[in-house]
C-alpha cells in the first residue's frame, strides 16, 4: 500500500503547486504532466498486480504473439502484439504500452476540457478508474478511447463519435454499448424524466436474463452464464454511492449552478447517465463493467462542484471531497486481493 500512498502524496503536492497562479502556465503544465507520467510509470511497471495479470501474461506468450488472434479478432491486441514483437518478446512491454494507451488519452482530454485539470486527474485516481485498469486491462483501454469522444459529444460530431466507439470496440466489444450515448447526452433531465429513468433502471436491474442474452450475442466466443458469481453478485453499495455522489450534490444545490454553461451541462448529463447505469448494474458485477465507460466522465464534473461557492467554502468542500474519496480509494485498494500490494517488475 505504501506505493499507492506515495502516488497520492505526489498528486496532492502537484495539485497544490498547479493551483498557484503566480507560478505561471508553463510550470502548471510541468506539474500536471509529471503527475501523469508517474501514473503511467506505476501502472506500466507493475508485476502481478491486478486480477487478470497472470492471464494477460499467459495470453501474450501463447495467444497474442503466436498467430491465434488476427486483424479481424481483437484487432487492437493484434497490432500491439506485433509492435512489441518488433522490439522484444516481453509481456512487460505489452503491459507498459497498454498503460500508455489507457492513461495518456485520458490525461490529454482532462487537460483540454477540465476547469481544474490537476484536480480531475486526482479524482481519476480516487474514484478507482486508475487502479481498476490493473484488473480489466483491455476494457479500460477501450474506456480511454471512449473518453476521447468527449470532444465529439461536445461539438455534436456524430461521425467522429461512431468512429471513436468502433475504435474502442477493437479493444473490447462492450464499447459498442456507448454508441447511443450521443443521442441522450443533450436531454434536459427534469424531475419527471429523472423519475422515469430511475424506474426504468430498476426494471432493467430485474431483467438480467434479457440483458445478458444481448451481451452474449456480442461476445466473440462463449456465452455469459447466469450462474457466474460476477453475473449474480451485487455491486458494493459504497461504490454505487461514490459514483452517484457528484450528481446528488449538484441536485441538492441546483440553483447555484450555471446551466447555461454548455460544457458543465454536458458533464452533468453524462454523470446522470452514469447514475442511471449504476442502478441498472446494481445487482451484477459483470454488468457493472459497462459503467466504467460513463463513470470516468465524472472526473470532468468534480471541479465544478465547489465552483459556485465563495473561496473559503469552496476550499472546505474540496478538502472534504478529497478526504472522503481518499478513504474510499484506500478501502477499495485494500479489499482487492490483487491490488492491495504493489510489486515492481524490476
Amino acid at each position: 500500500m505504501s506505493t499507492y500512498f506515495i502516488v497520492f502524496i505526489i498528486l496532492i503536492i502537484c495539485w497544490y503547486l498547479y493551483s498557484q497562479p503566480q507560478r505561471g502556465f508553463k510550470f502548471q503544465n510541468f506539474y500536471y504532466w509529471f503527475a501523469v507520467l508517474i501514473l503511467v510509470f506505476i501502472s506500466g511497471v507493475r508485476y502481478k498486480v491486478g486480477t487478470d495479470y497472470g492471464t494477460y501474461m499467459y495470453n501474450y506468450d501463447w495467444l497474442y504473439t503466436k498467430g491465434d488472434i488476427s486483424i479481424t479478432n481483437q484487432p487492437a491486441l493484434y497490432v500491439i502484439a506485433r509492435v512489441t514483437e518488433l522490439l522484444q518478446h516481453d509481456s512487460a512491454l505489452w503491459f507498459f504500452i497498454m498503460a500508455v494507451i489507457t492513461i495518456i488519452p485520458i490525461a490529454i482530454v482532462i487537460k483540454k476540457h477540465s476547469i481544474d485539470a490537476m484536480l480531475s486527474l486526482l479524482f481519476f485516481v480516487l474514484i478507482g478508474s486508475w487502479h481498476f485498469s490493473f484488473n480489466i486491462v483491455k476494457q479500460c483501454a477501450a474506456m480511454s478511447i471512449i473518453f476521447i469522444g468527449f470532444s465529439f459529444l461536445y461539438n455534436k460530431d456524430l461521425k467522429k463519435w461512431i468512429i471513436i466507439c468502433l475504435l474502442a470496440a477493437t479493444f473490447h466489444l462492450s464499447a459498442l454499448f456507448m454508441l447511443p450515448m450521443y443521442f441522450v447526452v443533450d436531454t434536459s433531465f427534469d424531475k419527471k424524466k429523472l423519475l422515469i429513468c430511475f424506474v426504468s433502471a430498476i426494471i432493467l436491474s430485474l431483467s438480467y436474463d434479457f440483458l445478458f442474452t444481448s451481451f452474449s450475442d456480442l461476445k466473440t466466443t462463449g456465452v455469459i452464464s447466469m450462474n457466474s458469481d460476477d453475473v449474480k453478485n451485487s455491486v458494493n453499495s459504497l461504490r454505487i454511492t461514490v459514483n452517484c455522489a457528484p450528481v446528488f450534490f449538484i441536485l441538492l444545490f441546483k440553483k447555484m449552478y450555471d446551466f447555461n454553461d454548455k460544457k458543465f451541462v454536458l458533464c452533468y448529463n453524462l454523470s446522470i447517465i452514469n447514475v442511471i447505469l449504476n442502478f441498472v448494474a446494481l445487482n451484477s458485477i459483470y454488468l457493472y463493467r459497462i459503467v466504467i465507460y460513463t463513470n470516468v466522465f465524472n472526473v470532468l464534473l468534480f471541479p465544478y462542484i465547489a465552483k459556485p461557492f465563495n473561496k473559503s467554502t469552496r476550499y472546505i468542500i474540496m478538502m472534504v471531497m478529497i478526504l472522503l474519496y481518499f478513504i474510499f480509494w484506500t478501502y477499495d485498494l485494500y479489499k482487492g486481493e490483487y491490488t492491495r500490494n504493489y510489486d515492481w517488475i524490476f
